[in-house]
């Protein structure tokens, strides 16, 4: 089961810093965000698998590590 870290404001949100979730693929990772906290949905997410930004169709592995991150800025 791939570990997801969520950072920032999603992180306050759901009382946590990492969960497991049973997902096989970026668009059913937020699917289940979503339904877990459906305040996520009105958020524009980055994610990352492996350290790397993925697109929805980006598939997820078992050993991945995932994270999850609002938007951001740099400066």
């Amino acid at each position: 089961m791939p570990r997801i870290l969520l950072f920032g404001e999603l992180r306050e949100i759901a009382g946590s810093s990492a969960i497991d979730m049973e997902v096989n693929n970026v668009e059913s990772l937020k699917s289940a965000l979503f339904t877990q906290w459906p305040s996520f949905a009105h958020k524009t997410l980055s994610i990352a698998i492996n350290k790397k930004i993925v697109h929805d169709n980006a598939t997820i592995c078992s050993t991945d590590e995932v994270a999850v991150m609002p938007p951001f800025s740099g400066g």
